[in-house]
């Protein structure tokens, strides 16, 4: 029986991606004897290389310091700042624990990011951020969930998408400023492997 997917061209990337994987796992296991699509070239993933301006990072830090944001969570600040300080992805964000944050170290030490196990170098800036941020008793993450428990807070998605309309900035997601965040430091002569590591 067909499956239809639907999301366009980086969902078909994606996809073929996986189905590749599957198929080598499956000859590694010794499930079939080769790969039917080793070789096959990927549709292009629509690659994102938006970056912020320096005006548009100006505009960022005015609508998370502005009198406005202050409607927001202090989770939702909390979390937007080190979107924009940190390089991490949003659910690295979301889900970061106090006991990742090595201030000693200059790092979070992320036990489960997108790869695995992975050390982040953090500025100085981000735990400035960090020193301000709500903690609640019990609660093991830097953005506790809303309401009473051990969970983690969810909402960082929908706040970002408020916090850029309010700072006029179109097209600006979380992974904008991962992008943003890897360029900065390729501007400033970072090698390409410090970069993949930060």
């Amino acid at each position: 029986r067909a499956v239809l997917v639907t999301g366009g061209a980086g969902t078909a990337a994606r996809t073929t991606g996986f189905l590749g994987g599957i198929l080598t796992y499956a000859v590694d296991e010794g499930i079939i004897e080769h790969n039917p699509v080793r070789g096959v070239k990927l549709p292009a993933d629509n690659v994102r290389d938006r970056r912020l301006t320096l005006d548009e990072y100006r505009a960022l830090g005015k609508a998370l310091s502005s009198e406005e944001s202050e409607i927001e969570t202090p989770q939702a600040l909390t979390g937007a700042w080190l979107l924009a300080l940190t390089g991490c992805r949003l659910g690295e964000i979301e889900g970061l624990k106090w006991s990742e944050v090595d201030e000693a170290g200059g790092c979070f030490r992320l036990e489960d990011s997108k790869s695995g196990p992975s050390v982040r170098p953090v500025g100085r800036s981000a735990f400035v951020v960090l020193a301000s941020a709500l903690r609640v008793k019990d609660c093991p993450y830097v953005l506790p969930g809303l309401r009473a428990g051990t969970e983690h807070y969810r909402g960082l998605a929908g706040a970002w998408v408020r916090l850029m309309k309010r700072a006029g900035l179109e097209g600006v997601t979380p992974h904008t400023m991962r992008h943003s965040y890897a360029s900065v430091a390729g501007d400033l002569g970072f090698a390409e492997s410090t970069i993949a590591a930060m």
